[in-house]
């Protein structure tokens, strides 16, 4: 009995961690060097993100954005399948492409004379299908010292349900050393954070990863994301992959050169020893 409980609650802790609204994935330095992130929601919450839309609001230095859209949606009412809505009755019940919902706020610099590049703006994108995504593109690194800081808050637009929200957050970094990767539940608060890049990975291909529920009444600040690194040799992911790629395809190519190679030295050792054949029996003629 004991040990069917204790299954029971790895199960639901299990299905607990899946259980998240939105999807975060920050890959840095993997065709060039800069870094780009996308959200994108849980697509198991659809039906529940359509009457309970999912705001989530990012706080990004302007030195920081290169470039960034969303890719929108919305679902065509069911009920327009009636005659009252002949132009929609054939896409009744499906998913056609909106325009965007993201909309941007400047928050200008009070103190402009000491940090004149601070200044920040504030992107806001309401997530209501599963379809609904948003990018965001960084400036290009200027040295091998990588550093940048990603702020965001959400809340659930319900009054139905409690305001939190659940964050699955993936890395993608090219390199293994020497990485710091810190959140921040309050950013204001630069003396609490969790360490994440403690979590061990086997591999460059595995992303690192974190699970976040975001209350909004325990939640008075922006949460933050705060990573640095080195890259010294401005290596990035997809070059990573091509010459790990090449070099499994050389290592195949000798292997496949091997089983060659052992047939060519029989068949030589064959012939030699043929030869020799021959040859004493060419001299045991000759005596004879």
């Amino acid at each position: 009995m004991k040990n069917k409980l204790i299954l029971f609650f790895l199960s639901f802790c299990i299905l607990l961690g899946k259980d998240f609204d939105l999807h975060m994935s920050v890959y840095s330095d993997v065709e060039s060097n800069n870094v780009f992130f996308d959200v994108t929601p849980n697509k198991t919450k659809d039906r529940i993100l359509e009457s309970q839309p999912v705001s989530f609001y990012f706080l990004l230095n302007n030195s920081f954005v290169s470039a960034f859209g969303d890719k929108s949606y919305y679902r065509v009412p069911f009920h327009f399948k009636d005659s009252t809505h002949l132009d929609f009755s054939v896409f009744a019940g499906r998913f056609l492409p909106a325009p965007s919902k993201m909309s941007i706020e400047s928050i200008p610099n009070e103190n402009k004379s000491i940090q004149p590049t601070q200044d920040l703006t504030l992107y806001k994108y309401s997530f209501n299908t599963h379809l609904d995504s948003t990018t965001f593109v960084s400036n290009n690194f200027s040295s091998e010292f990588r550093e940048f800081e990603i702020q965001f808050f959400s809340f659930k637009n319900s009054l139905r349900i409690k305001d939190s929200i659940s964050l699955k957050i993936d890395f993608y970094l090219p390199t293994l050393d020497i990485i710091d990767i810190r959140l921040y539940r309050n950013f204001s608060d630069k003396n609490n954070f969790q360490i994440l890049s403690d979590k061990p990975r086997k591999n460059i291909y595995e992303p690192i990863s974190t699970i976040i529920r975001m209350p909004a009444r325990d939640f008075r600040y922006t949460s933050g994301l705060k990573v640095s690194y080195r890259n010294p040799d401005n290596l990035v992911l997809k070059n990573i992959l091509k010459n790990n790629l090449d070099t499994a395809e050389q290592i195949n190519t000798k292997l496949n050169n091997i089983p060659v190679i052992i047939l060519a030295s029989i068949l030589l050792i064959m012939l030699i020893f043929i030869g020799i054949l021959l040859f004493k029996q060419f001299t045991v003629k000759e005596s004879i």
